[in-house]
């Protein structure tokens, strides 16, 4: 048999079975990658709705709960105020200069120390969700956020099918040449322009699609811890997110 075309990256004394396989294996790790990218994002994006949501719910409740006034009162509620201030009276006349701390001292300074432990929280943002924030749709760019990669692949296919002959197209690296473009073009956004245009230069079909593995995941490891820290906000929240991910 003859050997493959160098340019895929591969030894030329191995057989074409063999440096086929190997590129499939590859290409499928990338499309497995891939769909995990694209799930996280729109788990990400439900997250920060449920999450917007939740905390407004919270606001609201709050808002109803703390009625200064008294307007929100009615019939037997002014009863309830009464009673409240009669024990809070009872409490005071019973307590003298020195003594034991009352249930209301207790829960005073339980909340104060809560508040403190929530402002210190507040002061450690979420790191890796401000740095995915920066990038449109958390570097997923939307050429490749509703789509696989062999279904891109195919798209891409078809519009290269003009340019290339019959013979060039069947040999059987060709899907695969096409596949490591396309997996950068994926990454568009996420990666600078220099190391695309870097990767475009590659002549081996093989170091294309190498190098994009590694970049799709390295940013699902971002993506996963981002996951991580938005769980803890919606659970801190009492919201489910296991259906999420």
């Amino acid at each position: 048999f003859e050997p493959l075309q160098d340019d895929i990256g591969l030894s030329s004394s191995a057989s074409p079975i063999h440096t086929i396989n190997e590129l499939y294996t590859l290409l499928q790790k990338l499309e497995r990658v891939h769909n995990e990218r694209k799930r996280f994002v729109m788990g990400i994006k439900a997250a920060e709705t449920r999450l917007q949501n939740a905390k407004k719910m919270k606001e609201v409740l709050l808002a109803a709960e703390i009625d200064y006034d008294g307007i929100g009162l009615l019939g037997e509620g002014w009863d309830l105020v009464e009673q409240v201030n009669k024990e809070e009276e009872s409490v005071v006349e019973n307590s003298g200069a020195g003594s034991e701390m009352t249930l209301g001292d207790i829960l005073s300074e339980f909340d104060e120390i809560t508040q403190e432990n929530a402002a210190e929280d507040a002061n450690q943002p979420n790191q890796m969700k401000q740095y995915l924030s920066q990038f449109e749709n958390y570097g997923v760019n939307y050429y490749s956020a509703f789509s696989t990669l062999s279904s891109l692949t195919e798209e891409t296919k078809n519009l290269l099918k003009p340019y290339y002959s019959d013979t060039y197209r069947q040999r059987d690296e060709y899907d695969y040449e096409i596949a490591s473009l396309v997996a950068w073009r994926c990454l568009v956004g996420y990666c600078t322009p220099d190391d695309v245009a870097w990767a475009l230069t590659r002549t081996s079909c093989k170091d294309r699609l190498e190098w994009a593995h590694y970049a799709l995941s390295n940013h699902c490891e971002m993506l996963r811890v981002m996951v991580g820290e938005i769980s803890k906000e919606l659970r801190d929240c009492g919201e489910e997110c296991t259906d999420l991910w």
